[in-house]
C-alpha cells in the first residue's frame, strides 16, 4: 500500500511539473509572467479540470494526495526563503509607513467591500463575514516570484509590495482568528 501510494506521488509530481515547465515556456514565449502559467498549468492538469478525465484502473492518474500538498507547501516556504534572502531586514523596513498603509487597506478594503456585497446577495452576516475574510489573503509568493523573474526583487516597489503583503497577511491572520472564533461561538 505504501508502495502504491509513493509511485502515485511521484506521478503526480511529474504530471504536475511536467505541465507547469509547459506552460512557463509558453508564458515565457508570449512575454508574460512565468508564474501566470504555472498557475495554469495546475488548473487545468488538475483533478478538477482536465485531471478528472484521465483515469486509469478505475482511479484518477493526478491525484492530490497528501504528500503533494506538503510538497508544495514547502515550495511556497522556498520561494518566500529565498525572497528573504534577497532583502535584508533594514530594506524590508524601509518601506514602513507606506507598506503598513498599504497592507492595512489591503485587508480593510476587501474585508468590508466583500462583507456588503455577501450581504445584498442574501447570504447571513457569519456567511458574509467568513466569505469576506477569504478576501482578504495575499499570494506573498506569487508576488516575490514575478518581482524575482522580472529583476525587480531590490527595487522600492518591491519593497513597498512585500512590506504591504506581510502587514497584510498578519492583518488577515488576525481577522481569520476573530471571524473563526465567531464561527465557532455561533455554532454552539
Amino acid at each position: 500500500m505504501a508502495e502504491e501510494q509513493f509511485i502515485e506521488t511521484i506521478i503526480g509530481v511529474g504530471i504536475l511539473l511536467f505541465a507547469a515547465k509547459l506552460m512557463a515556456e509558453l508564458f515565457l514565449r508570449l512575454k508574460l509572467p512565468i508564474v501566470l502559467g504555472e498557475l495554469l498549468a495546475g488548473i487545468i492538469v488538475g483533478p478538477f479540470a482536465l485531471g478528472a478525465f484521465f483515469i486509469v484502473d478505475g482511479h484518477q492518474v493526478l491525484q492530490i494526495n497528501d504528500e503533494i500538498k506538503i510538497l508544495g507547501e514547502i515550495g511556497a516556504i522556498v520561494i518566500l526563503f529565498m525572497a528573504g534572502l534577497e532583502m535584508t531586514p533594514k530594506e524590508f523596513l524601509r518601506g514602513g509607513k507606506n507598506s503598513f498603509i498599504v497592507g492595512t487597506l489591503g485587508v480593510v478594503i476587501p474585508f468590508f467591500a466583500g462583507y456588503a456585497v455577501f450581504q445584498l446577495f442574501g447570504f447571513d452576516a457569519l456567511q458574509s463575514m467568513l466569505i469576506a475574510t477569504a478576501l482578504t489573503a495575499t499570494s506573498i509568493a506569487i508576488s516575490i516570484q514575478v518581482l524575482t523573474e522580472f529583476g525587480k526583487i531590490k527595487s522600492p516597489e518591491a519593497r513597498l509590495i512585500i512590506g504591504a503583503a506581510v502587514v497584510d497577511d498578519i492583518l488577515a491572520i488576525a481577522v481569520l482568528s476573530v471571524v473563526s472564533s465567531i464561527a465557532i461561538g455561533d455554532g454552539e
